[in-house]
């Protein structure tokens, strides 16, 4: 079930069921009008990210193609579009409005150029505020950091080996010229983007 609540007031304004077995992420979009869910059905092992209006709470599509767990996703600054990544390191791009697949590459095969081969599993995704930068996190904390635009064909990130422990989140600064990690320990980190 996805449950809204008054920030205010602590008090449920309203909930519904998302239809699947696992509702794992919430995500609103920049201006608020729409929020994502990552669900997962174990029944016939489905992994999606349905967008909501906020609003109506209305499911606006319902995105496919994962293959695994939905590990983080983003919207983009515009609110018309979504980024996510799974488990085994499937990266979609899914425009809203439009009702297609914008982008999809396997993040696995791309970075096997990067050593080591492992990346472990992926466990985060951040999108920056104007849509500049992406950020994909690894379970072997590593941040994979590049211009949004780039990952799609040529994928050349900046490496960023974290050495803090489990990242748990990450999120870019409204002026795009820092992102901020979490850790399973309780530490948080602050990166510089611009260098």
């Amino acid at each position: 079930s996805v449950i809204a609540v008054d920030s205010g007031t602590g008090a449920v304004i309203s909930s519904f069921s998302a239809g699947k077995d696992t509702v794992s992420h919430i995500v609103f979009s920049p201006d608020g009008t729409l929020f994502g869910v990552s669900i997962e059905s174990y029944d016939d092992e489905s992994y999606e990210i349905a967008v909501y209006d906020t609003e109506t709470q209305k499911c606006i599509c319902t995105i496919g193609g994962f293959i695994n767990n939905i590990t983080g996703f983003a919207f983009t600054p515009d609110g018309k579009s979504v980024y996510g990544i799974d488990h085994s390191g499937t990266f979609l791009m899914y425009d809203i409005s439009a009702g297609s697949r914008k982008k999809m590459i396997c993040i696995d095969n791309a970075v096997k150029k990067f050593p080591p081969s492992n990346q472990g599993f992926w466990s985060a995704a951040a999108v920056s505020s104007k849509g500049t930068y992406t950020a994909l996190i690894t379970s072997i904390n590593r941040i994979y950091l590049s211009r949004t635009d780039d990952i799609v064909p040529d994928y050349n990130p900046i490496i960023i080996n974290t050495g803090n422990g489990d990242i748990t989140d990450a999120v870019f600064s409204t002026d795009e010229k820092e992102l901020i990690t979490s850790y399973r320990n309780g530490t948080a980190c602050v990166w510089d983007t611009m260098t």
